[in-house]
């Protein structure tokens, strides 16, 4: 088998291009926070205030402003009822 300049070359590139990348194990099982808009990073849940009207949940963000959601899993029992949005896994909850 003849070996030329250029599949020697070659070679040697994919090798290391191999040995260059290797996969951290500990950071493959690691679950990585998103940044999301003004949340940076915390998941949590807020609590609000339901429009039985409208099927939405009021509630006030991290960043102190107002936010508004539509219920998804249950509709709005009564106006000014109980609701939570959950940012981690962006769920609107109403009672």
């Amino acid at each position: 088998m003849k070996f030329t300049s250029l599949s020697l070359g070659l070679v040697l590139f994919a090798a290391l291009g191999a040995v260059a990348s290797p996969v951290d194990a500990e950071s493959a099982n690691r679950v990585e926070a998103r940044e999301d808009a003004g949340e940076a990073n915390i998941l949590i849940k807020y609590d609000g205030t339901c429009d039985k009207n409208k099927n939405e949940c009021k509630y006030k963000a991290q960043s102190g402003k107002t936010a508004f959601c539509k219920c998804q899993v249950k509709k709005c029992g009564k106006t000014g009822g109980k609701c939570f949005f959950d940012s981690a896994n962006r769920q609107c909850t109403c009672y």
